[in-house]
């Protein structure tokens, strides 16, 4: 199970708010995430390349069949972050 690194480095890098602070708020939500594993993604995470976030993808419509097109052979979980 994966859970959400790309809102983690997010958080930690746009947002300003240190792992410290995300601990405690995953603790709240009842998920015992500590501090040291969220440095160990954003260490791997950076290490690896593994976030590519999509930034920006214009369609026309928004018909099902442009979804299907853009994520055709993407596996793995999508996290949309909206900013106020």
């Amino acid at each position: 199970m994966e859970f959400p690194q790309a809102g983690i480095l997010y958080k930690k890098y746009d947002m300003g708010i240190p792992l410290a602070r995300q601990e405690r708020d995953w603790y709240r939500l009842g998920l015992c995430l500590s501090r040291s594993t969220m440095a160990n993604w954003v260490i791997r995470n950076w290490r690896e390349d593994a976030v590519q976030p999509v930034i920006f993808h214009y369609a026309r419509s928004r018909a099902r069949k442009e979804a299907e097109k853009l994520y055709r052979g993407f596996h793995g979980y999508l996290f949309q972050i909206e900013k106020n």
